[in-house]
């Protein structure tokens, strides 16, 4: 006796034990927070501006607000450190005027403003930072501009004086100061 199906209602009657299951709503990672709250996380903040880190303790209530309101932004960036970091950054932070930037090493772009640096757990969430204050520190290069005066000295019927004819610019580069 021949079989008269399709080749894909052979395989739909084949395999008649199979039944599709609705998948869960999927639920935002604030909401977690608040259902199982996280304990408190040792966290870095790292000013590009004043070129120190210092530590800082993460609340456990909402983990997300904390890290807008110490990174000065409402829209943030995550870079991923070594699979076990994360740094939160200022998305709009690279703009005209800046005094002073943060380079990350093995990181393409400069970064500037508050950065806050975090640890993260198996399951991706954050975590307390595992890497000491200096270790975190030595990730970093502070680099700003130093603006060197060029004087000229004048000599008028016997007073000498100097005035300044040009302003040179060196870059200069540094680790952050770790502030305890």
């Amino acid at each position: 006796m021949a079989n008269d199906y399709t080749p894909y209602e052979s395989y739909r009657r084949a395999r008649t034990g199979l039944r599709l299951v609705p998948a869960p709503e999927p639920r935002l990672i604030e909401r977690q927070t608040e259902d199982i709250p996280l304990p408190e996380a040792k966290s870095y903040l790292l000013s590009t501006t004043d070129g120190s880190i210092r530590s800082v303790m993460l609340p456990a209530g909402n983990r997300i607000e904390h890290i807008h309101k110490l990174v000065g932004s409402s829209e943030v960036n995550v870079v991923r450190i070594e699979d076990s970091h994360l740094l939160y950054a200022d998305n709009n932070s690279l703009t005209d005027g800046l005094s002073s930037v943060a380079d990350l090493k093995g990181h393409p772009a400069p970064l500037a403003g508050n950065l806050l640096i975090l640890g993260k757990d198996e399951s991706g969430k954050t975590a307390s930072v595992r890497a000491s204050i200096d270790d975190v520190a030595s990730w970093f290069t502070i680099i700003r501009p130093v603006f060197l005066p060029v004087f000229e000295t004048l000599c008028e019927s016997q007073i000498l004086s100097t005035r300044v004819i040009r302003l040179d610019v060196r870059i200069e580069r540094s680790i952050p100061n770790v502030i305890d």
